[in-house]
């Protein structure tokens, strides 16, 4: 018998011994997960509760944690589920039990009003469930040379800056810096700290004179960065100086000065997916993206009505500026299997079925704009 549950704390060590050792049959090295993910891998009530664990005959046998995430692109701020660590163990293999755990989650995440959910992984085997890759984002390769013409590049003093060390202060100057940005990640002051202070992260503080900035390196890579444009630019002057660097950017037109600050580093820039993406409700997926459409929309009116195969449709309806999303019984005038909805609404590809309809409105409206914040895990 089959029965899947969320975790409890009495599940954890079980739960932690199966995890790792069914991900080192094909990666014998793979680290603990509490020890690499101890921002959202931990025993207590909360944290467990995120799991979602399949049993057979009693027997722990899977499981996968599926963690609300939010983030704001422009002026949309919008939710999805953040799915990691799916495994089952061994001796359960080949019985349905992967099946089941993600089938549960598709179902909580309807349940729970999630619109979009992430994972990385195998795209033919999440593909199966319709998650398909989408969003698009940038990765900047910066060196300090680029800004040869800007003048002598002195390197700053190390004096400049202090560590993140977890400090409460600290961590809510960071969360006012973060949300000064155009796009980023919505996270709580707790969040913020635990995920900051993962292994292999220095943050480095700017604070002088009421001129805050912050920047989150893991090794040679820039994970997140905020406040102030000055302050950032005095911390990747001393980093660059040691290394040349990379840092994933957010759509252009979803970014900000600090982006632009990092395009005058960037000798050359790869436009890459975000992740694997499963749109969950395409009603409230497109009504957080209100705000974009309208912009696009701007001068066009008329009613579009969109369809996922065997699933949702809605019409998108214009006037006056105004944009409704409405749920609607209407024939559609596009169809979409459930992987083509992704990559339609928040690009960079674009599924066969739009390449194949003349209906220029398509291509005004979409994508949208999506990206992967890279301190988010899951």
């Amino acid at each position: 018998m089959l029965e899947i549950r969320r975790g409890a704390p009495a599940d954890y060590p079980l739960l932690m011994k199966q995890v790792v050792e069914s991900f080192r049959i094909n990666t014998p090295w793979h680290n603990r997960f509490e020890v690499n993910y101890p921002d959202m891998v931990r025993p207590d009530a909360e944290s467990m509760a995120q799991w979602r664990l399949a049993f057979v005959d009693g027997e722990l046998a899977g499981g996968l944690i599926l963690v609300p995430r939010r983030l704001k692109i422009g002026a949309t701020e919008i939710t999805f589920g953040g799915i990691g660590h799916v495994h089952c163990w061994p001796k359960f293999r080949k019985e349905g039990v992967f099946t089941a755990i993600m089938q549960r989650a598709i179902q909580d995440m309807e349940a729970e009003g999630i619109p979009l959910s992430m994972l990385s992984g195998d795209r033919f085997r999440y593909g199966h469930f319709g998650w398909e890759l989408a969003g698009a984002q940038r990765e900047a390769h910066i060196w300090l040379r680029a800004r040869r013409f800007d003048g002598p590049a002195e390197r700053p003093d190390i004096a400049e800056f202090r560590e993140y060390l977890g400090d409460d202060e600290d961590t809510a100057k960071i969360m006012k810096a973060t949300e000064k940005s155009v796009s980023h990640p919505v996270r709580s002051l707790e969040e913020t700290r635990r995920v900051l202070q993962c292994p292999n992260r220095v943050t480095y503080l700017y604070d002088h004179e009421g001129v805050f900035a912050y920047v989150t390196f893991r090794g040679p890579a820039i994970l997140e960065y905020g406040g102030a444009v000055e302050g950032v630019d005095r911390i990747l002057r001393y980093a660059l100086h040691a290394a040349d660097m990379t840092v994933t950017l957010p759509p252009e037109e979803a970014s900000g000065e600090l982006e632009d600050l990092f395009m005058k580093y960037t000798q050359y820039y790869v436009i890459q997916t975000a992740e694997q993406v499963r749109v969950n409700s395409l009603q409230k997926t497109l009504a957080a993206y209100l705000p974009w459409l309208e912009e696009r929309l701007q001068g066009w009116t008329g009613r579009r009505v969109l369809a996922v195969e065997d699933g949702e449709k809605v019409a998108i309806q214009v006037a006056d500026g105004k944009v409704m999303i409405l749920p609607t019984e209407e024939a559609a005038d596009l169809t979409l299997s459930q992987m083509d909805v992704a990559p339609f609404l928040l690009g960079p590809s674009v599924p066969t079925a739009v390449r194949q309809n003349h209906d220029a409105f398509w291509r005004i409206a979409f994508p949208l704009p999506f990206y992967w914040p890279p301190l988010t895990h899951v």
